[in-house]
């Protein structure tokens, strides 16, 4: 009885991010680990060989929602939930960041969460039986698509 209360509570309190949110989110974590990678570079932590950085970043992007929250859902206020509306286990969230990084593959990943009018869903997703919850819904999505807009540019400086 008490697990049907916390399932049917953690349902109702689910609200669909919209699509630029979650690109700011995906964009946020590629600007901070970016600049994470590059500050070890120069104290010379990491080897300067790109393979090596890109394998971090590899691993960063399958681990980032562990807890729930990767860097950029914290900051534009997502969280990833289970199939029973908690944090996903470690190889949930590897399992739904599978398809991020494959190249080309999150463009693909935007068009099948636009398409999900319910619940937002991409296959990484749907795959690991996941779905991400917004919880700053009272932020119009449309300022996340100039925030997106504003973290290519930054990026792109880097």
């Amino acid at each position: 009885m008490e697990i049907e209360e916390k399932t049917e509570k953690s349902e109702a309190q689910f609200v669909k991010p919209g699509p630029n949110k979650r690109v700011c989110a995906f964009l946020f974590d590629l600007l901070v680990f970016s600049y994470f990678l590059e500050i070890l570079k120069i104290v010379h932590v990491l080897p300067v060989r790109e393979n090596f950085g890109w394998a971090i970043v590899c691993v960063y992007l399958l681990l980032r929602d562990c807890g729930g929250q990767s860097f950029g859902k914290y900051f534009v206020g997502m969280r990833v939930l289970d199939a029973q509306g908690g944090h996903p286990a470690i190889g949930s969230a590897i399992k739904r960041n599978l398809t991020v990084i494959i190249p080309l593959f999150p463009l693909i990943e935007y068009f099948v969460m636009i398409a999900d009018k319910v619940e937002g869903k991409r296959l990484g997703d749907t795959f690991a039986k996941t779905k991400v919850t917004d919880l700053k819904p009272q932020i119009p999505d449309w300022l996340f698509l100039f925030g997106s807009l504003f973290l290519v540019v930054v990026n792109a400086a880097l």
